[in-house]
């Protein structure tokens, strides 16, 4: 029962993204001058957070994390 419901909202899901990717009209957008820097800060924010989770991650696993608790 579950995996015919899935089936069918994933068939649903594709015929959906099918039929917008179809019928996509051209967009008139305008991109200001701080989007740039935003999707850099974006990146560069998203590596540190990245880098920080592992690490934190890695030193739970070598037992190096923080004993206090």
């Amino acid at each position: 029962m579950k995996t015919k419901l899935l089936k069918n909202i994933i068939s649903i899901s594709l015929l959906l993204t099918v039929v917008v990717a179809i019928t996509e009209a051209p967009a008139a957008a305008y991109l200001d001058p701080g989007a740039g820097s935003m999707a850099t800060q974006l990146l560069i924010a998203s590596a540190a957070g990245l880098l920080y989770t592992f690490r934190n991650w890695f030193r739970g696993k070598a037992g190096k994390g923080n004993t206090k608790h």
